[in-house]
């Protein structure tokens, strides 16, 4: 399905996928975060991987733990998703594996108007940005009138997965949750939101439940206060 106009923005439609603990970590105080959930989980979001049009993440998940972000399955996908970067310095070593992989699947990133990314068979965008980081809105008209991109799945840290829900631009959370505890020294699945009353926390609806593995994965969609 096409999705044109959402929350008054023609963008594409936006899954946030988390994998954290139980108490909403995604890394110990160290960075340590391979493998928070079981093979089973991460086998689902390969599939989901697949299903949608674009894998984003940002500059941070991708210097510490060097993703592939393709849709490994069986059988492969006919096409595998676009992977789009938010890279506003142009940090991503050549060395990574999304530079390294790119017969496999189309590789985009995107960067502020002062840097520029290096001579690649990758596609390079610049985007307007501010101290907040780089113009989301205008990634989206990118994806959409470059790559006809209808439907993201964005696999991020706390910073950008914090930017899109400020922003409004999340339309379904797919959250797995690990049965482990890492405590509060360890990485938050979210950053700042910006709320200091109960009555500006961003309410969503969990509809869906289910067990992969040792995994819970739960699936919420926004709410609308009443």
């Amino acid at each position: 399905m096409i999705e044109t106009t959402i929350h008054g923005i023609n963008r594409p439609r936006v899954t946030l996928k988390l994998a954290t603990s139980l108490d909403g970590k995604i890394a110990t105080s160290s960075g340590e975060s391979k493998w928070i959930t079981g093979p089973e989980a991460r086998a689902l979001v390969h599939q989901m991987r697949a299903m949608n049009d674009c894998v984003l993440t940002g500059v941070g998940t991708v210097l510490a733990d060097d993703p592939e972000l393709t849709a490994r399955i069986i059988p492969p996908p006919k096409k595998q998703p676009l992977r789009a970067i938010l890279d506003r310095k142009a940090r991503t070593p050549i060395s990574s594996k999304l530079y390294q992989t790119h017969d496999l699947g189309p590789v985009c990133f995107f960067h502020d108007h002062n840097y520029r990314g290096p001579d690649t068979t990758a596609a390079h965008h610049q985007l307007e940005s501010s101290e907040g980081g780089l113009s989301l809105e205008a990634l989206w008209s990118v994806l959409l009138d470059h790559y006809n991109v209808t439907t993201v799945m964005v696999e991020a840290g706390a910073k950008l997965a914090g930017s899109l829900l400020r922003g409004g631009f999340v339309d379904q959370i797919a959250w797995f949750r690990a049965p482990i505890i890492i405590g509060g020294d360890g990485l938050s699945v979210f950053g700042q939101l910006g709320v200091d009353a109960l009555d500006q926390a961003l309410a969503f609806e969990c509809v869906n439940t289910r067990q992969i593995g040792i995994d819970q994965v739960e699936t919420y969609l926004p709410r609308q206060r009443g």
